[in-house]
């Protein structure tokens, strides 16, 4: 059985505009959040340090917010078909633009 690729465009990423994404596991898109919340606690360590300017740390940690947005929202999406007995790799991530204009 081959496992399925679905490809996710982040218009948030200017280097890597699409990242494939293969259906992933509750415990992969948790461990890909942990590594994110671990990319933004480096991030912000080196401004503290004076190893990036203040731009270039803004621009980095907006892309980081966004995928973090991205997964918990596909987290989210999971858990709520699994609740309801349909397919959760039917679940796909949505866009940045979409995960960005939700009301909070």
């Amino acid at each position: 059985m081959s496992v399925p690729i679905r490809s996710m465009v982040s218009t948030a990423l200017p280097l890597r505009v699409c990242e494939v994404v293969a259906v992933m596991s509750d415990q992969e898109i948790l461990a890909r959040i942990k590594q994110l919340v671990e990319d933004e606690r480096e991030l912000r360590a080196k401004a503290v340090a004076g190893d990036i300017d203040h731009v270039a740390e803004r621009q980095q940690l907006a892309q980081l917010e966004v995928m973090l947005d991205q997964a918990w929202d596909l987290l989210r999406h999971r858990r709520a078909l699994a609740e309801f007995d349909e397919p959760v790799d039917d679940a796909l991530p949505n866009s940045p633009r979409q995960v960005e204009s939700y009301w909070q």
